[in-house]
């Protein structure tokens, strides 16, 4: 997985360390239980099968199989029917229920991994959040929510890396006490849609909140349709110049990105500020539009935060899509288990923090559960992390 590196600062490493992985309770990557058999002789005949069964595929599966069924499920979106059928096509035997199995032993194992990508990411600078409802199998509605955390840059193997932590969180509604409890600790910027507890969070402090030029994107357009005003020409033709030259910076390092916005945002967002100021003389206060006005003015400190900070982004467009692509996918619930979306959301942990640092998620994955069954240490060490395994294995992110 790499080599070792120094230890974390102690306000992160104070979280991480209490985040152990108990070997001795956890049972065996691919072991599947046998049920209780039928009574008589045929029951006990049936159960003595299918542990002969569970012991060849405990025998038979390896961390790089459960991590291409992983893939498969999460990457690909490929159904449990259709990799039992791949199986039985390829000559081996695996029906959906053990596929399942191994994915949830999977899930459980790469828990502690989940919980220490979510500690780093809590002590990073940067935090963009927004949730989702999705639709589970069990239960009904759930509420998704996903951060994603973005760190100063730092050494890593002879280059300088950003590191970038993304975990996600399902409660069964979207109470803002969840968000609230979630962040508790967080102390950088929180890039996140206004509602559900959010702004609370940047009000009881010490977290600043940023604003987001999505969000005025969206207000301007709605505000088109009822209130159409050369203003709003203007104040969209400044979000895609802003958008161009985020374009242009997407691969530059944090101190690059902070740079060039200096030398291209700044008089872009000072051009604008001036003209929502001119157009605010000529618009009744109480309108829609003078509404408008009035409240971008007074978020423009939030919204310029981004100019100096190469870890903010001038949008939250990335959570939110990430969310977009992700709620609608049965993948949450890959099995009528109470408890799947739990499991789905660790995966997801993993994989997008992968995607997210250039590791590929198979490798990474395959890697990861052979450490975690092997190792003899009960601590996971950030060695362990994804922009580790990225800069060590010089992966690139192909899920």
């Amino acid at each position: 997985m790499g080599t070792h590196t120094p230890p974390l600062s102690p306000a992160v490493s104070g979280r991480m360390n209490s985040i152990e992985h108990d070997r001795n309770r956890a049972k065996p990557l691919g072991a599947v239980p046998p049920s209780a058999g039928a009574g008589g002789s045929e029951g006990a005949q049936s159960a003595a099968d299918r542990a002969a069964s569970s012991r060849r595929t405990e025998a038979r599966i390896s961390p790089s199989a459960v991590a291409d069924m992983i893939i498969a499920r999460y990457g690909a979106g490929r159904s449990l029917h259709d990799l039992a059928r791949s199986a039985s096509t390829s000559g081996q035997s695996a029906r959906r229920q053990e596929i399942s199995l191994q994915i949830r032993k999977a899930a459980e194992c790469l828990y502690p991994l989940a919980q220490m990508i979510r500690a780093y990411g809590l002590g990073l600078s940067v935090i963009a959040a927004a949730n989702m409802s999705i639709t589970a199998k069990v239960g009904g509605g759930r509420r998704l929510w996903a951060y994603a955390a973005t760190g100063d840059d730092m050494p890593l193997a002879g280059k300088i890396i950003t590191p970038r932590a993304i975990w996600f969180q399902v409660t069964p509604d979207r109470v803002g006490g969840y968000a609230r409890k979630e962040l508790s600790g967080f102390h950088g910027i929180l890039m996140a849609p206004p509602g559900t507890g959010y702004e609370t969070i940047c009000r009881a402090g010490p977290c600043v909140c940023a604003g987001c030029w999505r969000q005025i994107a969206a207000q301007a357009r709605d505000i088109e349709l009822i209130a159409p005003h050369p203003i709003i020409e203007t104040i969209m033709r400044s979000i895609d110049a802003l958008r161009a030259i985020e374009r242009d910076v997407t691969k530059a390092s944090n101190q690059e990105r902070a740079r060039v916005r200096q030398a291209q945002s700044v008089a872009i967002l000072q051009h604008l500020q001036a003209s929502l100021a001119h157009a605010q003389q000529s618009v009744a206060a109480r309108t829609a539009l003078g509404r408008f006005l009035a409240d971008t003015l007074d978020k423009w400190p939030m919204l310029t935060l981004f100019l100096d900070n190469g870890a903010l982004q001038p949008e939250n467009g990335f959570v939110e899509q990430l969310l977009e692509r992700l709620s609608w996918r049965d993948r949450w619930i890959f099995s009528w288990h109470p408890n799947a979306h739990l499991w789905s959301a660790t995966i997801f942990t993993i994989l997008e923090t992968c995607a997210a640092n250039g590791a590929d998620g198979r490798s990474y994955l395959a890697a990861a559960l052979e450490m975690l069954q092997s190792s003899n240490s009960g601590e996971i060490g950030e060695w362990a992390l994804p922009w580790h395994f990225a800069a060590n294995n010089k992966s690139s992110a192909t899920r």
